[in-house]
């Protein structure tokens, strides 16, 4: 699950571009695109209703429906997902904690183990479990 610190911060960091409409009472979130021209065209246009009314569960859900829209093509910052959301041959920002040790790493995801789906694997590191995520970004590279 995506935590509220990674919510507010990307929250925060889309704004610097993109109106956001975000009622969490009633489980809401819009984001409009810059320009009022492109307001009215369905691709510039984001949102999700759910009746959850967490913050980390409305970005969860707006982010599964939208990462592979041209919104999230163009974001040059990390964007917080959960483990169900990895795919592979993505590079992903992550921490780790295992037992009492801590790791940051950025590798691409090259998959789930195949007799024991809770085993994740990312290149040029030692396997993890799903259990032992504290936070993952996806990164994009992005060429301007």
């Amino acid at each position: 699950m995506i935590t509220k610190q990674q919510a507010l911060e990307f929250i925060y960091e889309l704004s610097k571009k993109h109106d956001i409409v975000l009622d969490v009472p009633h489980g809401y979130m819009e984001i409009d695109s810059e320009t009022d021209m492109d307001r009215h065209n369905s691709d510039f246009n984001f949102s999700v209703k759910i009746k959850d009314k967490s913050l980390e569960k409305i970005l969860t859900i707006f982010i599964q429906m939208n990462l592979q829209t041209n919104l999230f093509k163009q974001i040059d910052f990390p964007i917080p997902v959960d483990v169900d959301m990895l795919e592979v041959g993505q590079i992903y920002k992550v921490h780790i904690q295992e037992n009492w040790d801590h790791r940051y790493f950025t590798a691409k995801f090259l998959g789930f183990d195949e007799e024991d789906n809770y085993v994740v694997k990312f290149e040029n590191n030692k396997p993890c479990t799903k259990f032992d995520f504290r936070e993952i970004y996806k990164v994009n590279e992005c060429t301007d």
